[in-house]
């Protein structure tokens, strides 16, 4: 079985926690990240080894390499 490909949109402390724990996951990978906060994204980008940034999420929902996109949104 193929690990599950995940990409995250939001990045705050919610976003933080799942990613810890799609990176630590044997059948995920964290792919992508996107936050309308570009400078955040980036930097939470290159503190999990991720080459995939986003700003916009509809770019991202476009990614044939992401299986499934987790919303860490505020309510």
């Amino acid at each position: 079985m193929r690990p599950v490909r995940f990409g995250i949109v939001g990045l705050g402390n919610w976003g933080r926690v799942h990613a810890d724990i799609y990176s630590s996951h044997p059948h995920s990978v964290l792919t992508a990240v996107c936050d309308f906060n570009e400078k955040r994204a980036a930097e939470f980008a290159a503190a999990y080894g991720l080459s995939k940034v986003y700003v916009d999420y509809n770019e991202m929902m476009r990614d044939p390499e992401i299986d499934a996109v987790d919303l860490c949104l505020p309510t």
